[in-house]
């Protein structure tokens, strides 16, 4: 990547320094231990996603650099959620779309299932010692734009 940003961050009266690329190549590194073979970074307004099947990961900038940071480790928390989810029906790849399914289509458990997904993200970054401070405010302000998107909006 060519892309060479450093942000300081005073930790404990001791100034870090923490690059995004150093921190996206940590966040690289635990997707490809979870077998996830393709990442891309997308510059777009186009919205972060994982292929759980595919085994393909989107992450978008739009947001900014530590965003994306945070958007990733949010990812990489629903490839978690699906790994366990996956071996808990045994590998079988219709009845975990089938429970994908349902997920969508209830708004409580599509809640939980983002809200779990940051948690999970939260101890990413944390293991790997990247920057967390605004993690959460960022984390509410994305479950603030699933409530106020279409799919939550009163038929």
């Amino acid at each position: 990547m060519g892309v060479k940003v450093t942000l300081m961050v005073k930790m404990k009266n001791k100034p870090e320094y923490h690059s995004f690329e150093k921190d996206f190549n940590k966040l690289c590194n635990e997707a490809a231990k979870m077998g996830y073979i393709y990442i891309r970074l997308i510059n777009d307004k186009s919205t972060s996603s994982v292929g759980h099947l595919s085994r393909n990961i989107f992450i978008s900038k739009k947001d900014g650099e530590q965003e994306a940071i945070f958007q990733f480790s949010h990812e990489l928390g629903h490839c978690i959620r699906f790994r366990k989810r996956f071996k808990k029906v045994n590998g079988n790849k219709e009845t975990i779309l089938e429970l994908y399914k349902n997920i969508k289509k209830s708004k409580l458990l599509f809640m939980i299932d983002e809200l779990e997904a940051w948690v999970e993200g939260y101890i990413i970054l944390s293991k790997n010692s990247i920057v967390r401070k605004g993690f959460w405010k960022y984390a509410i302000h994305c479950m603030k734009s699933h409530f106020n998107s279409e799919r939550f909006k009163k038929k």
